[in-house]
């Protein structure tokens, strides 16, 4: 992003000002909810779940099937009887029955009940190189979306081209006959230059519908933006038309000029899809009525009054690594959704904190949108337009105290969601609702639900690489997701090219700046990873020497107690003469032997070798501690390693433990009066044999047979004066 971008994020607006320069205090409605204490996941009782699922189970198949069954069979009669009523009309309009092919689902029809001021429109802002031009765009549009073909030879994307036309008993699509490219795509009339200005119109944009003749979707190119001249596209679709995965699809597989053949998995769909269908069939009627009875949030942000009616919007300048959010997820052993999930509920619960007084605010209620989709597979090559999520409710854990636990609160919790059937209870509701019963019943019911929470949640994957849009390189995306109209605050991360961007809006007469949520969504991050930073991923294990398993269970694992000790010296005495000899080729009128190999091998051989050494020694260490600790159910090597992101309790060593050997004691053994000279491991193709390393590998009796047939006699006496030391220390230690 431009450099004046970020400067310009920064300076408050005159009313952000005012706001923010608010006092601070708890409201008189509002009180400070007592921490809850940490509990280990199994410590927990199962038996109120039991009860409950049995409650569920049994109300289910009591009342709940029998409701399903005459609910299924009523939806089928009066679906078919509607779809009649829909032919005829759409006859008598002069469409034909030839409409037939483009009846609108129940569950697209019902996102085209706008509110007064919450459009159900996604809007997305496109950050383009300079270069790009109108004329340029509604070529790739045109080539590349509306034009495309599929091998049937119809159209892949004939909703791109289609208005919506109601008859008495639904909707369906129409061919435009006057579409125009020009209408569609155009250059935005007000001058925009700045960030707040570019705020400002998204801001009036979501108050503004498209326009019902026409397709839904429009898109508005501003020249010039920023101190760079870039291009900003902002783009509207209506979610009858399209959600965000099917977008993304046509953005990486279809506009873009290297297309990357995204197949994006659905969090929830896929194979547990049917289990789940058979499971909502039993337990949705409970399931519903429980909704119904859910009381509403009642916090500083969403208390019980009418909201101002206008939405303000900001997203965040530079995006957030990929690398930093990978790192916390792999630490924590959670998906990189709930890592994203847990910064949304650090900032606010922060927000809490600081501009409204509670330090130990209350949990707030999240909606979460949901694809239920099965996983693509790979003969799919078009999307199929339309609707495919759902939204449901679950519990954001901003009673919390600390990140990581925090943390740990919302991986549960999405869990939890994840594995039960409320997506699909959410999705039957608004399917056989929206063909049984007036719209606008369908609508009060599902908005009784989605009103009790807080704010919106939704992550979006976007393309993995930079895509670049008639040559020119795409910097960033942004988009928000629309929110309820009761929802007071949605946040939006989309995912680019190795980054994420966050995009807020938040009703004016709440939350005056999104601004605030956005550093904190940022800053808890950043409080995140500098917790893990420093931590070993779990299961991730040290380098281990180049011995086979077979040879290190025969020489470590099964010894005894003093063979090891045995061994720990062998290893001490060959390290001391590696490091003389290393010493020896470097002195000044050094005489290589011809028979060895040559110097630089023989000096790599001997590096190589001091460094198996060294991790023996420390294989041996380990296992001595083991040893002598007495507990067999402590893996010492297993529990350096860093926790996998789960509340554990610490272990109870044995009394013996506080007996156990120094690891300062043995290290001793290592020093010397000159330190090991080591040198980085390199590869080598062949280790080149060596009379002095072979003599190391041999018993004592063998070595002193060998000393016996040498004729150097300076190096006999060095070698036993090294030998009767070792024995000192030896002696001295043990």
């Amino acid at each position: 992003m431009d450099v004046n971008d970020i400067e310009e994020e920064e300076r408050e607006s005159p009313t952000e000002q005012t706001a923010l320069e608010k006092p601070v205090g708890v409201p008189h409605y509002m009180k400070n909810v007592p921490v809850k204490k940490i509990h280990h996941p199994m410590e927990k009782s199962i038996v109120p779940t039991v009860i409950v699922s049995t409650v569920f189970v049994v109300g289910g198949l009591a009342f709940g099937l029998p409701i399903v069954v005459v609910v299924t069979v009523a939806v089928m009669f009066v679906g078919l009887v509607r779809l009649f009523i829909a032919f005829c009309c759409a006859s008598r309009l002069g469409h034909g029955f030839a409409g037939c092919t483009g009846f609108m689902s129940a569950t697209d029809a019902f996102w085209l009940h706008d509110s007064n001021f919450n459009r159900y429109v996604a809007h997305c802002l496109f950050f383009v190189e300079r270069g790009l031009d109108v004329r340029m765009t509604r070529e790739i549009i045109m080539s590349r979306v509306i034009e495309k073909t599929t091998d049937d030879g119809a159209w892949a994307f004939a909703r791109f081209t289609q208005k919506v036309v109601s008859a008495s008993s639904g909707y369906f699509w129409v061919d435009d006959a006057e579409f125009d490219i020009e209408k569609h795509v155009f250059e935005e009339a007000k001058r925009v230059r700045t960030r707040q200005q570019l705020r400002d119109l998204v801001s009036s944009l979501m108050s503004n519908p498209l326009a019902p003749n026409k397709p839904l979707w429009e898109v508005r190119m501003i020249k010039d933006y920023g101190r760079a001249r870039d291009t900003v596209l902002i783009v509207r679709v209506h979610h009858a038309l399209g959600d965000g995965v099917t977008l993304v699809k046509i953005l990486g597989n279809f506009l873009a000029d290297n297309p990357q053949m995204l197949r994006l998995k659905p969090r929830i769909g896929g194979t547990t899809f049917p289990l789940n269908v058979f499971r909502a069939a039993v337990v949705a009627p409970l399931t519903l009525l429980t909704w119904l009875c859910t009381r509403r949030d009642y916090n500083p942000v969403s208390h019980r009054q009418p909201l101002s009616g206008k939405r303000t919007v900001g997203w965040s300048s530079s995006g957030i690594r990929y690398a930093m959010v990978d790192r916390i997820r792999q630490v924590t052993h959670c998906s990189v959704n709930d890592v994203l999930m847990a910064a949304a509920r650090g900032a606010i619960r922060d927000y809490f904190k600081q501009h409204c007084g509670l330090h130990s605010p209350p949990d707030v209620t999240v909606n979460v949108p949901l694809d239920l989709r099965y996983e693509p597979t790979s003969m799919e090559t078009f999307p199929e337009l339309g609707t495919g999520f759902t939204t449901v409710n679950t519990r954001l854990p901003t009673n919390t105290e600390g990140a990581i636990p925090g943390l740990w609160a919302v991986k549960r919790r999405m869990s939890e969601l994840k594995g039960s059937c409320d997506p699909v209870v959410m999705y039957s509701m608004i399917h056989y609702l929206m063909i049984l019963m007036p719209s606008c019943l369908c609508r009060w019911l599902v908005r009784s639900v989605l009103r009790c929470a807080t704010l919106r949640f939704c992550s979006l994957p976007g393309p993995e690489r930079t895509v670049t849009l008639a040559s020119s390189k795409l910097k960033a995306v942004t988009f928000w997701m629309d929110a309820h109209p009761d929802v007071p605050v949605a946040f939006c991360v989309f995912s680019y090219a190795g980054c994420f961007y966050v995009g807020v809006s938040a009703d004016s007469g709440t939350i005056a700046s999104p601004k605030v949520l956005i550093k904190g969504f940022a800053r808890h991050l950043d409080r995140m990873y500098g917790i893990v930073s420093k931590r070993k991923i779990p299961g991730q294990e040290r380098r281990r020497s180049s011995f086979t398993v077979e040879r290190r269970r025969e020489e470590i694992f099964k010894p005894s107690v003093k063979e090891i000790n045995c061994r720990l010296h062998a290893v001490q005495d060959e390290l001391h003469e590696i490091s003389r000899k290393l010493e020896v080729t470097r002195m000044p009128g050094y005489s290589h032997p011809a028979e060895y190999p040559p110097v630089a091998s023989y000096q790599n051989a001997l590096h190589l070798r001091a460094e198996e050494l060294k991790e023996e020694f420390v294989e041996l260490i380990t296992e001595l501690r083991k040893r002598r600790t007495g507990s067999v159910a402590v893996d010492v090597e297993a529990y350096d390693h860093d926790l996998d992101g789960e509340l554990r309790r610490p272990p109870k060593w044995t009394s013996q433990a506080s007996r156990r050997p120094s690891l300062t004691a043995l290290t001793t053994l290592l020093s010397t009066s000159r330190p090991l000279i080591t040198a980085p491991q390199q590869q080598l193709y062949c280790v080149p044999s060596d009379p002095d390393l072979e003599m190391m590998r041999t018993t004592p009796e063998q070595q002193r047979a060998l000393l016996a047939r040498r004729n150097d006699q300076d190096y006999q006496e060095f070698y036993l004066s090294r030998n009767v030391g070792s024995k000192f220390r030896r002696d001295k230690n043990f």
